[in-house]
């Protein structure tokens, strides 16, 4: 679209020409927005959506970018970036509707009220020379809304440990679980990570911050122990080369507990435990994998000798039962031959 106008000073015709303005792909805009409570504590979402956008008017009427997501996940805060945008151009930045429609106060499903506070304003202006530029805003809420928390902080240092304990760096990769029973069986869904990647990145130690939600007036209980990529405990595990040892056995979040420590060791075996624990190994397969023989039993007569009991006189007496049976024999035939007489 152009128009014409006449320059009244100097009497020549002058062209005017509406030029889109160059965009830059230098140029950017972050939007991070934190939940809160009226009071300014802040709260975590469980699974919450908000939209946000940019305008081109201070009262956000006519918009100039896209409508992005402001995801929230166990998590107060969440950042959306708008990338290449115009240069030489002011940009406001306004709360609204999954299609666009702008608003300064809303609600979620269960009816409870929050604001949007833009603390130092929400216009920005990116120069002739683009850059990148960030803005940040507040929901306040009135009162605790459902799917929403409190917020903990659990704070996890892992240390890696030669055989003779002094510090060794490495570029390894380890995992916290954070689990929400004591048997390791079951990993927590009220944190913000419940597998917590931790990389020495060359170094023997390493620190991260976790999110623990809090419902309202209660409390919550967490486990952590050492874990594989997907999730499995591996202190028992056969491939893991490490003793580890774990400072806390549980920690409970509650109003007057939010913030804990737990620390988690690993330490090299040394090189005859490890041989030990080969040997160990080695004999415990070989006993599985041997089949246990199974005997083919015939039954035989038992043969048992008696022996007679000891009195004490070796005399022999097999002459004394000769004779005794001869005297029975006489005895014997004598009464019959008196019996054949009669």
């Amino acid at each position: 679209m152009s128009s014409e106008t006449e320059g009244a000073a100097v009497g020549q015709k002058v062209t005017m020409k509406d030029v889109a303005k160059e965009k830059s792909v230098s140029s950017s805009i972050s939007v991070t927005k934190r939940l809160k409570t009226v009071a300014g504590e802040d709260i975590l979402a469980a699974d919450e959506t908000f939209y946000v956008a940019l305008y081109a008017d201070e009262g956000c009427t006519q918009r100039v970018s896209d409508v992005k997501a402001l995801t929230f996940k166990m998590d107060s805060v969440s950042t959306v970036t708008f990338t290449d945008l115009a240069v030489d151009t002011t940009y406001y930045i306004g709360e609204c509707t999954a299609d666009g429609v702008n608003y300064l106060k809303g609600q979620t499903a269960d009816g409870t009220t929050y604001a949007a506070m833009f603390s130092n304003g929400n216009s920005v202006e990116i120069g002739l020379n683009g850059g990148n530029k960030a803005v940040e805003f507040e929901n306040r809420f009135v009162k605790f809304p459902d799917g929403f928390y409190k917020e903990a902080l659990l704070n996890l240092t892992k240390q890696l440990k030669s055989s003779d304990g002094e510090d060794k760096n490495s570029a390894e990769t380890f995992y916290a679980g954070i689990f929400a029973n004591k048997d390791y069986t079951k990993l927590s869904d009220q944190v913000s990570q419940n597998i917590v990647p931790l990389n020495l990145n060359g170094n023997s130690s390493v620190d991260a911050q976790i999110k623990v939600a809090i419902a309202d007036g209660s409390s919550t209980t967490l486990y952590v122990t050492e874990v594989d990529a997907d999730g499995n405990p591996v202190g028992n595990a056969d491939s893991f080369e490490y003793d580890l040892s774990v400072d806390t056995e549980s920690i409970t979040f509650n109003e007057s507990n939010k913030v804990a420590s737990v620390t988690l060791v690993n330490q090299e075996r040394a090189e005859d435990e490890d041989e030990d624990t080969e040997e160990e190994e080695i004999k415990e397969k070989i006993t599985k994998n041997t089949p246990t023989p199974t005997s083919s039993v015939t039954p035989t007569k038992s043969t048992q000798t008696t022996n007679s009991v000891k009195t004490g006189d070796n005399t022999p007496i097999g002459i004394f039962v000769v004779l005794l049976i001869a005297a029975i024999a006489v005895i014997g035939g004598g009464i019959c031959l008196k019996r054949r007489k009669k």
